[in-house]
């Protein structure tokens, strides 16, 4: 059974009678300028509490899954992708992990393309600002 959400009701009308913004509400009060408002927070909450990871090495596994992964060179067959686990093992082997993400391993591959496999900085900036995107995507 799907539950329904109730009718949001109108907005009055301004009684002020205008101001220049959309509906009646001059520019500086109309929600596009308090949601920006919000995402500007947001994105600096987001940057202020991880651009320190931008000077930061690779860790723990980092290492398998990106730099040592030959899938990510831009020799390896974009088909090994889809045969692979998420460490370049092939998934028949019995070594395979049978972690099967090709889309996190494509996405890792078009950022060692862009940055190189040896430059954590660029992995770790995409990484914050698709942080960023999700924060601003999930207030939204």
């Amino acid at each position: 059974m799907k539950r329904r959400l109730p009718p949001v009701p109108p907005r009055p009308p301004d009684p002020g009678g205008g101001g220049g913004g959309v509906g009646g509400e001059t520019p500086s009060n109309s929600p596009n300028s308090s949601w920006v408002g919000c995402w500007l927070l947001l994105v600096s909450l987001c940057w202020l509490c991880y651009w320190n990871s931008l000077r930061c090495g690779f860790v723990f596994d980092d290492v398998s899954a990106v730099r040592d992964n030959r899938d990510l060179r831009p020799s390896a067959p974009l088909l090994d992708l889809f045969l692979h686990d998420f460490w370049g093992t092939p998934m028949d082997r019995e070594q395979s992990h049978k972690s099967y993400r090709p889309l996190t391993v494509l996405t890792f591959r078009a950022n060692a393309a862009a940055h190189g496999a040896d430059a954590p900085a660029g992995f770790h900036l995409v990484n914050l600002l698709l942080h960023c995107l999700v924060c601003v995507l999930y207030h939204r």
